[in-house]
């Protein structure tokens, strides 16, 4: 029982080393932009009609069908749809809540038949899709919510990248960075102490 327990607190001591390892390192997929982090967009967008983002990636504004989701890329996003394009412009919002999640999963065998059949399955879980083809493949993904008292609108910055249960990661604060060019920069809180 004594060993079992030592073997516990030297399992939590050293999870404990590692989370605070990571703290900060802009290069690590394990730290995440923390809420108080401003998003600086740097120029006016618009957003097109009927739609309620763009994407972004190495630096420009891509169409969501362009983007090569294997890299990252960044959605920002704003509430609500409108039948007219939407200009946000140039503004410091704060993110106020910052989320990792797994978005969602497609069967690899599905994406790679896709190029010749219409649609790809969506899987579930680890392992295989639709079909148990393939293994899954899934999306990365870090949510920060964002508000401005000017463009109240403004809804959220997405980034992410897909990758497989096995070996993918979320997107690094440099590699959000590259998505996001010089269209958007992302500053951090300085540290405290």
């Amino acid at each position: 029982m004594r060993r079992l327990t030592l073997i516990l607190a030297f399992g939590l001591a050293l999870g404990a080393c590692q989370t605070a390892r990571y703290e900060g390192d802009v290069s690590s997929p394990y730290y995440a932009p923390p809420a108080g982090t401003r998003v600086i967009l740097n120029r006016e967008i618009t957003i097109p009609s009927e739609q309620v983002s763009v994407m972004l990636q190495n630096g420009e504004i891509v169409r969501a069908g362009e983007i090569n989701t294997y890299h990252p890329h960044c959605k920002f996003e704003v509430r609500r749809r409108l039948e007219v394009a939407q200009a946000v412009k140039p503004d410091d919002f704060l993110v106020t809540r910052v989320e990792r999640s797994l978005l969602h999963s497609v069967d690899a065998g599905a994406v790679l038949h896709a190029r010749v059949s219409v649609g790809i399955g969506i899987g579930i879980g680890v392992g295989g899709g639709v079909n148990g083809d393939g293994p899954s493949v899934q999306t990365y993904a870090t949510r920060m919510n964002l508000h401005s008292d000017r463009q109240p609108d403004v809804l959220r910055l997405t980034c992410g990248q897909w990758g497989y249960p096995y070996d993918g990661e979320h997107v690094s604060v440099n590699g959000m960075r590259k998505a996001l060019g010089d269209v958007i920069t992302l500053k951090l809180p300085v540290p405290k102490g």
